[in-house]
């Protein structure tokens, strides 16, 4: 036994420091492009949304995750900025008789049509893109209103 409690001492862990603190983050980052004029987008900041939104110079905006499953809920964001009553993501569904614990079917490409569904009701189009930055591909909605 006692070498099992040699193995695992908590030992403190050294104290982690980040060295752009009180810094502007000089750090790399990709840009996030407009697939409708191909241009540069600026990032807005909306209270309470978890991914990124980016607004571009015609117009446009877009949202966007690393994570593909993610896109549903991306396409909800996007929805509730336009203020466009609807949902496109999966409900969740209780599993096993327990009550507590329950799973979400993710269906992406069902997601994306009906969010076009949803969008062209409204008088919006959609395109999505998908681009390379350090921390890997990034997969995005973007939205604009028909021309």
């Amino acid at each position: 036994m006692h070498i099992w409690k040699r193995w695992f001492v908590r030992r403190a862990a050294p104290p982690v420091t980040n060295p752009y603190h009180g810094l502007t983050d000089p750090r790399p980052r990709g840009q996030a492009k407009c697939p409708y004029c191909a241009g540069g987008a600026a990032e807005r900041s909306f209270p309470a949304v978890a991914y990124p939104i980016w607004e571009s110079e015609c117009g446009a905006i877009g949202s966007g995750s690393p994570m593909y499953p993610d896109l549903d809920e991306v396409a909800d964001v996007l929805l509730a900025i336009l203020d466009i009553p609807g949902s496109v993501s999966e409900p969740s569904i209780p599993t096993g008789t327990s009550g507590m614990l329950s799973m979400q079917h993710y269906d992406i490409p069902k997601s994306l049509d009906k969010l076009r569904e949803i969008l062209r009701d409204h008088d919006f189009e959609m395109q999505t893109n998908t681009w390379n930055e350090s921390s890997g591909k990034i997969h995005s909605i973007w939205v604009r209103r028909r021309i």
